[in-house]
């Protein structure tokens, strides 16, 4: 079976230049593939104008995708992906709440240093706002991955808590999902559970190293009964729990 790839400009990361032919580009495939290259656009025939930025980043052949979603991302806003340094890695013009930012990589041949490294560090900025990744969909933490692909959505960046918390889950009473917020003055193996009323463990919800920050997730109860559940949290010697109530 061969799969044919359509030759388009993706509006979603649209920093990264118009494909061409005779450009050289890799991408990951699982199959055999076919390009088709459609006729070139003209000028009348354009339906959508996505404003594309002044870039200081260099574009080299090494580079990563992220797509991030956000409340506060609006039409307008200017997203940027920012190295350890303050130097520009990745920048778009926001469409819509949903913002597809190519993180650029470093060129090896060159003596400067063009973008990100594998497995370093970059930061998120909305109109030179600092955001924190919240939930990832695929990938986790902004780390620069040649080829690599995040989804996540994003939040203001709060800080670092003065003292452990865990917040009473919201809505409650629920239908299926709710929201579970809690706070890490220091980094540490988190783990959540989920009891029913007599104390037997449900299931094991979060058993992970957590850094240091304010943190949520959802919790999804679809496949249990209404009823009173407890949820309880430990975290370097910090241990809390709260009652959820479930109403289908």
């Amino acid at each position: 079976m061969v799969m044919v790839i359509s030759y388009f400009q993706p509006s979603m990361f649209s920093n990264m230049p118009l494909w061409r032919e005779t450009q050289g580009y890799k991408i990951k495939v699982n199959r055999d593939v076919l390009f088709s290259y459609p006729p070139e656009l003209r000028e009348e025939d354009a339906v959508n104008d996505y404003p594309l930025p002044h870039n200081s980043q260099h574009r080299t052949d090494s580079n990563m995708s992220l797509l991030v979603k956000g409340k506060l991302l609006k039409g307008g806003s200017l997203n940027q992906a920012v190295d350890g340094s303050g130097n520009i890695v990745g920048q778009l013009t926001v469409d819509g709440n949903w913002s597809g930012i190519s993180i650029w990589g470093d060129d090896p041949t060159t003596v400067q240093k063009d973008g990100l490294v594998n497995g370093e560090v970059f930061q998120l900025y909305v109109n030179n706002m600092k955001f924190t990744p919240t939930i990832f969909h695929m990938g986790s933490d902004p780390i620069f991955e040649k080829d690599g692909f995040i989804v996540c959505h994003i939040a203001p960046d709060a800080g670092v808590p003065s003292e452990y918390y865990l917040s009473e889950a919201y809505p409650n009473p629920f239908n299926s999902r709710t929201i579970i917020k809690y706070g890490l003055p220091e980094s540490g193996l988190v783990s959540i559970d989920l009891f029913d009323i007599s104390g037997r463990l449900i299931e094991n919800l979060l058993g992970s190293d957590v850094k240091a920050g304010y943190h949520f997730f959802e919790l999804n109860a679809s496949s249990l009964g209404s009823g009173l559940f407890l949820l309880k949290v430990d975290v370097n010697g910090f241990s809390s729990v709260k009652k959820l109530i479930m109403i289908k």
